[in-house]
């Protein structure tokens, strides 16, 4: 395992898609790790949100910015904010890069679950705004 540094923090979007509002909350790293035989990024934020990347391509980390330019595949996981962390309360969106310029989302364990197609042309596969 090799270990990434992320220091940028901020509102996340995945291929264009904001998790929340845009910029309506903030989120700080806390641990990020490549496994380079698997190819898989996780990343594990303040709040108890992890994001797992599949073989991620172009991953840009300083002080300002943070993003990665592409993806096969994004699990991201996070629980209801306002309850308990528990099994019950976490949700799981699943971003699968379906071709070139369209990715699929798939949500679970939560008020909206379902599946939805999204423009992703000209978006980073992940990105801290």
């Amino acid at each position: 395992m090799k270990q990434v540094t992320i220091t940028h923090g901020g509102t996340i979007r995945f291929w264009g898609i904001w998790f929340g509002r845009p910029m309506d909350n903030y989120h700080t790293v806390t641990s990020a790790t490549l496994d380079e035989k698997s190819n898989i990024l996780t990343i594990k934020f303040d709040c108890g949100e992890t994001c797992i990347v599949y073989e991620p391509q172009g991953i840009v980390s300083s002080k300002n910015t943070f993003h990665i330019e592409d993806a096969t595949r994004i699990i991201w996981t996070h629980y209801y904010y306002g309850r308990p962390q528990t099994s019950e309360n976490l949700i799981t969106s699943v971003y699968v890069k379906e071709n070139e310029n369209t990715v699929v989302l798939t949500r679970s364990g939560c008020l909206n679950p379902g599946t939805w197609h999204s423009d992703s042309t000209g978006f980073y596969a992940v990105e801290i705004c």
